[in-house]
């Protein structure tokens, strides 16, 4: 399991992170590497990120998605529902993060074009290219893709829609595919 090295306490993190899925059910997906440790390859991830202090998680995924890619909603109502949560320990940029996930479902139409407005410096560092990816798009890339059950979560909702409970996923365990190499 990947771990921070002795005597360093990952910042625990809750997070705000969203499935924006268009009309194909295809999610937009963020495409970039840890400036820090390029070893670790490149990697996708979904629009969202940590809380502000004394920020919401709806309010925080609201937030993260203008400031990523552009997207502002009427309100928090605007959500849609909670379908994911992850629990995850990872580094970036040197920092260890024990992030606590929730996933909200945003519909786009086909052609929506992100359009970042406030990148943070390690995005803008870390961050290089957006796209849209079908589950069959995610299964065929050889670069880690978080959270790891997306695919199945893509055919769930296009077969079965949004699914009664929230799914989990522990992005804290042993399997090799949690803990790409960070040195």
């Amino acid at each position: 399991m990947a771990k921070p090295p002795p005597g360093v306490e990952p910042i625990v993190r809750p997070s705000g992170r969203i499935f924006l899925v268009d009309d194909d059910f295809r999610v937009l997906m963020i495409r970039g590497r840890d400036p820090q440790n390029p070893v670790r390859g490149h990697f996708w991830w979904t629009p969202g990120g940590g809380l502000d202090p004394g920020e919401s998680v709806h309010e925080g995924a609201r937030r993260e998605l203008w400031e990523e890619v552009g997207l502002q909603l009427d309100s928090i109502d605007d959500l849609g529902p909670i379908v994911m949560t992850r629990n995850s320990l990872f580094s970036m940029d040197t920092t260890w993060f024990d992030s606590h996930e929730t996933f909200f479902l945003v519909r786009v139409p086909n052609g929506f074009e992100p359009q970042p407005q406030a990148w943070e410096p390690i995005e803008k560092a870390a961050i290089v290219e957006i796209s849209f990816l079908s589950a069959d798009d995610i299964r065929a890339t050889d670069e880690y893709v978080y959270p790891l059950n997306l695919p199945e979560f893509l055919d769930h909702l296009r077969d079965h829609g949004v699914p009664s409970e929230p799914w989990y996923e522990d992005g804290r365990d042993d399997r090799p595919e949690n803990n790409p190499p960070t040195d």
